[in-house]
């Protein structure tokens, strides 16, 4: 119930140059709304607080590295799926989680949904609102044993 991290967003066109201002935070420190992560539920790891917002049950990483705090949360606490769904550049990076996760008490629960070039969890549901929400969060896929020494 104390407040230790937010995220406010420029929103005028005529100032480019700041975009997002936080606290100065270890953000590795934090596990972004917490105690709103239903644990027993699929959770979706998405990249920022606005994906957060039309993502459900999701935890936003503030950026696209998952961190040794919320990577031992997870492990300990997650009884269900969990989803990686990064913005459209960061394939690599969820490729790379997904390894990280799949294993142990997680192994066969970790799933990667690729989203569309140009795209990320708000301008899919900026464009096409709840059903594509749904449709991009049902698109979420296990990698094939065969293709993850594949991966970066």
């Amino acid at each position: 119930g104390i407040l230790n991290y937010f995220v406010s967003r420029w929103f005028s066109p005529k100032y480019t140059k700041l975009k997002y201002i936080n606290p100065d935070v270890e953000k590795q420190s934090i596990i972004f709304n917490e105690n709103k992560v239903n644990w027993d539920a699929t959770i979706y790891l998405v990249e920022g607080a606005f994906d957060h917002i039309v993502t459900p049950n999701s935890i936003p990483l503030l950026g696209k590295i998952l961190y040794p705090l919320l990577l031992d949360k997870i492990y300990e606490n997650a009884s269900s799926y969990v989803v990686i769904l990064l913005d459209d550049d960061a394939y690599d990076y969820a490729l790379s989680m997904y390894n990280m996760l799949n294993i142990g008490n997680l192994r066969g629960r970790v799933k990667v949904r690729k989203i569309p070039t140009g795209y990320d969890p708000s301008k899919v549901y900026e464009k096409w609102g709840v059903k594509g929400m749904v449709n991009l969060l049902k698109g979420a896929k296990t990698i094939p044993e065969s293709q993850l020494h594949n991966t970066k």
